[in-house]
Order: structure tokens, then sequence, then C-alpha cells
């Protein structure tokens, strides 16, 4: 489902690009606080702490979403988040599928190279308020959000030479580390409304807190399942663009 997300997302960012010149503000939108309505895609370099960083370090996240604010500065937002990165550090595994030489043996007989990798994904809710208005226009300024979500990550094995079954289902469900929970979120952000119909952007400083377990019920190298909680956390620094439509002033 999320095997190549740099490739959606790049995707969602040319649409929305191609989409921004054809909005258009009909109301004053500095003149005073309106209802806004926005698609909107960020990316966010992230870094992992708590349990997680025992699986991963640095990771990006790209996340198409929805937003709403009201009249009164309430802020919603919906975001789907992919999260992928180019290792892992968790790879305990390795000594049990791989040859003496570092490498696993494909049903050719071959040496097949094999790039472990971290990836993931989260959805979540976001409830914040206005809390600094900016001097730019009454809808714009920082804003203060909490948020309740869901988290899943696992360990993806790439390779593209010949069939290897231990890297494939059923077998490598366990080793794969799958993993899922509860997920909170807080952000600190500031958005723009263009007041000409310009750049709608936010740049937000976001954390996460995701309270995880191992869901595989088999651990080859644990000889069981894992059914420790882990608390896996990130922060991340979060850019984007908005798609707004805007709402009648009253």
């Amino acid at each position: 489902m999320y095997s190549n997300p740099l490739r959606v997302s790049l995707l969602c960012l040319i649409a929305l690009t191609l989409a921004l010149p054809h909005t258009h503000a009909q109301y004053g939108v500095g003149d005073t606080s309106i209802q806004v309505t926005g698609f909107q895609f960020a990316y966010s370099p992230s870094l992992a702490m708590g349990h997680l960083a025992k699986k991963t370090g640095f990771f990006h996240s790209f996340s198409p979403g929805f937003s709403f604010k009201t009249r009164s500065n309430i802020l919603v937002q919906f975001e789907l988040n992919l999260l992928v990165a180019n290792n892992t550090r968790e790879d305990s595994v390795a000594a049990m599928i791989y040859s003496e030489v570092g490498m696993p043996i494909s049903t050719e007989g071959l040496l097949e190279q094999v790039n472990p990798r971290w990836q993931g994904l989260s959805v979540h809710l976001q409830v914040g308020t206005l809390l600094l208005p900016s001097g730019h226009n009454t809808n714009s300024g920082l804003f203060g959000s909490l948020g309740l979500g869901y988290l899943q990550h696992r360990i993806h094995y790439d390779y593209k030479g010949e069939y290897v079954p231990q890297l494939e289902k059923p077998y490598v469900l366990g080793y794969d580390r799958f993993t899922n929970g509860l997920l909170l979120s807080q952000a600190l952000a500031y958005r723009r409304y263009s007041n000409h119909n310009t750049i709608n952007y936010q740049l937000a400083l976001e954390l996460g807190q995701g309270l995880t377990r191992n869901r595989r019920s088999w651990n080859y190298d644990l000889y069981g399942p894992d059914n420790r909680l882990r608390l896996d956390m990130y922060i991340g620094l979060k850019m984007g663009i908005i798609l707004p439509f805007y709402g009648v002033s009253p």
C-alpha cells in the first residue's frame, strides 16, 4: 500500500501546484475572519526518538491532507502520513536468512543484494486554535493543535534480483517486525493565507507519540511473539502548501 510513497507524494504535489492558479478569493481574506476549507500537501524531515530510535533514525514523511478553519479560528485537520527511511537500525534477523557473506541466496542459487529499510504510515485528526494572529491578516498566524490517530511501521526487504523465498510471505512475516497502535500528536504551526491568492503555506513543528506493539504472532529470532508495549516517538519540521477555498465573510 505504501511501497512507493515518494512517487505518490510527488504526484500530489504536482496536482496541487497546477491547481493553485485557479483558486480565487471572492471575499477579503485580510479584512475579517472567514471560513477556509483547504487541501494541503506537506513534507517533513523527521527524527525518531524513544523505542522508534532503535529501528530508524532520520526518516521522511509525505503528507496529503484536508483542513477546515472556522470563522472563530478553530482549525481541524486530517492527514495521511507516508513514512520512509533509507535503511533500518534493526536487522537482527539477518544472520538467520543471509549467507556467510552477508547476502541471502535466491531459488537460482545466486547471492542477492538486499536493502532492508524502515517504512510505515500514520493517519491522524488534529484540532487546534489560533494562538497568535498575524499582522498579515486575521486568518493567518500561529496555531496550536492536538491530535489522535493510528501509527504502523515495519521493516521492508527490498531486492531486485531472483526470487528469495525467505523474504516473501509467509516467511517474511516472522522478520518484518510489523508494529502498530495509538498515535498522539501535537503541532505548533504558522499558517499563512494569502491576501492576493499567491502562496498559501504552513510551517509546523510536530511531535508524535505512538503507543504500539509488535503484532506478529511469531518472530523467528525471538522464538515467539513480542508483546512489549512500545513508546515510538518522533519530532519533525513540517513544510506544506495549502490549496484554499474561502467561505463567505459575515
